[in-house]
């Protein structure tokens, strides 16, 4: 906000808000249905749009609040913790992974075929991941962080168990 020290260089020209504090013009907020001039002291601060940490995609309040600010093509790299990118495998070495897309840390390496996670459509890659994703067990508060990250990393016959089911 501006912050004028001495508003004699300035005209006298200060609006006055309804709690009595004087501002000049500039410093005042008006609200276009009712038409009252409020300061900053006043007006309450709203949230119009959440958008995603990592990506910036513009997301609706309630995924906000369900995936904690993220958006849901937003996945989190069960090893190092970075956003895992979603990659198609075209090696004909692996014939069951050809043409299917699956996640891919560019930092650690790690890939989602080693749990068996890939499929020929994002949205059934994106919904097989956050099944996983709400199925993984939670651990206690008191749980160091070496044991979360061992409990957020979820073995591969507990993926394909759920996949299959």
């Amino acid at each position: 906000m501006y912050s004028f020290t001495n508003l004699e260089k300035y005209p006298n020209i200060l609006a006055v808000c309804n709690c009595g504090r004087q501002f000049i013009p500039e410093e005042m907020y008006v609200c276009f249905t009712c038409s009252i001039a409020l300061c900053r002291y006043c007006c309450n601060l709203e949230i119009a749009a959440f958008s995603c940490m990592n990506c910036l995609e513009a997301i609706t309040p309630s995924d906000a609040i369900t995936f904690k600010n993220r958006c849901s093509k937003c996945m989190e790299c069960p090893t190092c913790k970075n956003i895992l990118t979603i990659t198609m495998c075209v090696d004909p070495q692996i014939p069951q992974f050809l043409n299917k897309l699956y996640f891919l840390c560019q930092f650690c390496f790690w890939d989602s075929k080693i749990c068996g996670l890939a499929h020929e459509k994002i949205e059934d890659l994106l919904s097989s991941a956050n099944k996983i994703h709400e199925n993984r067990p939670m651990p206690n508060r008191d749980v160091t962080d070496c044991e979360r990250s061992v409990l957020n990393l979820m073995t591969v016959q507990q993926a394909y168990d759920l996949l299959q089911g």
